[in-house]
């Protein structure tokens, strides 16, 4: 039987292993070595130059977006000075 009543034997179970693992949680395990930084970023570069070559249009679609971001942009701070108040009333 259970300490608490209104218990299940299964919640006093799992409060025990909770316990147990507070008391003496288990060690980590060994880091993995990682490659060297400029090995990580000549792969992350291939694959990226993959990409690009599989799917041109990601490219043109993203430099036209990139272009009408830099032109809402424009739009939105055209002619507000060089003030802090005419930045701030936009």
């Amino acid at each position: 039987m259970s300490r608490h009543p209104g218990r299940s034997r299964a919640a006093a179970d799992d409060a025990a292993w909770a316990a147990s693992l507070q008391a003496a949680p288990w060690p980590l395990p060994p880091a993995r070595p990682s490659p060297p930084l400029l090995a990580q970023l000549r792969q992350l570069s291939g694959r990226l130059l993959r990409r690009a070559y599989r799917h041109p249009f990601l490219i043109a679609l993203n430099f036209v977006a990139a272009l009408a971001t830099a032109a809402g942009l424009g739009i939105t701070f055209y002619a507000t000075g060089y003030e802090t108040g005419g930045i701030q009333s936009r």
